[in-house]
């Protein structure tokens, strides 16, 4: 894919687009029960956000706490608080959960001093595990749709399928659906 982006134009695409015609770039975040476009709120929040036990904190973490020690095992996070404006310090009890998402985790990793040491030292991080692979190999994954245009000799062909014209192939559909639950 990399050869084909940089020895082609890639028109940008806007959702909903009808006809295109030669490459493009398609949005991928479509969810299949809804055919709506996906993201985090409507897929993960949506869902629960009339649950009693679900705080918003609107918060914005700033740093993964370490223990100090050999081992590089995280204690707590600092964060700043939006309501009060003020920087602060929480300890976990058990453990810390990093859930910030494909690019937001590596972000906060290599803030805390997690990542590679050539980039962490290049903006005065002081490094405490030097990870290479932490914010690298991030991509979408790519795919190559095919159109072509069939003749009307083929069976079924997309006029049938669109205005159902053919009762039998239409009966026949509806019977193998019935019993296997596919289509022929």
């Amino acid at each position: 894919m990399g050869s084909f982006v940089s020895r082609t134009y890639i028109p940008q695409s806007r959702e909903g687009f009808t006809r295109p015609i030669g490459k493009l770039w398609t949005p991928n975040s479509i969810d299949n029960s809804t055919k709506q476009r996906s993201h985090s709120r409507r897929a993960y929040y949506d869902p629960v956000k009339a649950r009693r036990n679900l705080h918003l904190t609107d918060t914005h973490v700033e740093e993964i706490l370490f223990e100090h020690g050999e081992e590089v095992v995280a204690k707590g996070v600092r964060y700043t608080s939006r309501a009060e404006s003020a920087v602060k310090l929480v300890y976990a009890a058990k453990e810390v959960i990093l859930a910030a998402g494909g690019v937001f985790t590596p972000h906060l990793l290599m803030l805390s001093g997690i990542g590679p040491r050539d980039q962490l030292s290049a903006v005065n991080i002081t490094v405490k595990k030097d990870l290479s692979a932490v914010g690298s190999n991030f991509r979408d994954h790519e795919v190559l749709y095919i159109r072509f245009t069939l003749s009307n000799q083929a069976i079924p062909n997309p006029d049938m399928l669109v205005t159902n014209a053919d009762p039998e192939f239409n009966a026949t559909a509806a019977e193998f659906y019935t019993i296997n639950l596919t289509g022929p």
